[in-house]
């Protein structure tokens, strides 16, 4: 079991429940940041895998890679390419 309410636990993974609300408060005035980014153009692009999950789709259930990418080139570097359907 874990020692405080933010120690993982080491059998499941979870944290359990942490309550936030005690920073409330402080976020909720906070101002949000506008960005308008302008949408990755089709192309080609070097980038990262950042991460690939195996799941199933929502419609027809076939399995299925998701894939994480995040661009290295120049022009649009740290950015994340539109969802490919």
């Amino acid at each position: 079991m874990p020692n405080n309410e933010f120690e993982t636990n080491p059998s499941t993974g979870s944290t359990g429940d942490i309550d936030l609300s005690q920073f409330d408060e402080d976020y909720t005035h906070a101002p949000i940041e506008e960005r308008d980014f302008e949408e990755v153009p089709d192309g080609k692009y070097q980038v990262n895998v950042e991460r690939v999950e195996l799941t199933k789709s929502k419609t027809a259930g076939n399995p299925m890679l998701k894939w994480t990418l995040r661009i290295l080139a120049p022009h649009y570097r740290n950015r994340k390419p539109h969802r490919v359907r």
